[in-house]
């Protein structure tokens, strides 16, 4: 779907003075496609995927953890080991 909505949304560029003026423009969009009729089919898209599927989900009540946090050993070569992958760091955490 990514490529879809870029290709079909995104280009060319919209000329929007803000985020909030990008998302309103990206929720029409969104809702103008599932009014539109699927090559092959008799349906249009919102039917197709069923009220349950199309509207639009909540964030999650918990908040998502994008880092891992983890104590690591420096070594006098500098390098710090996370998950099997080594990573320069600073000379002052030798």
């Amino acid at each position: 779907m990514a490529r879809y909505t870029r290709q079909n949304f995104l280009a060319p560029v919209p000329q929007v003075r803000d985020f909030a003026e990008l998302n309103a423009y990206l929720v029409t969009m969104c809702r103008d496609d599932l009014r539109r009729r699927v090559r092959g089919q008799t349906r249009i898209k919102e039917q197709l995927l069923g009220e349950e599927q199309v509207s639009f989900l909540g964030l999650p009540f918990t908040p998502f953890e994008a880092c891992g946090i983890q104590p690591a050993h420096v070594n006098s070569e500098l390098p710090a080991r996370f998950d099997d992958n080594d990573y320069s760091v600073p000379m002052e955490y030798a």
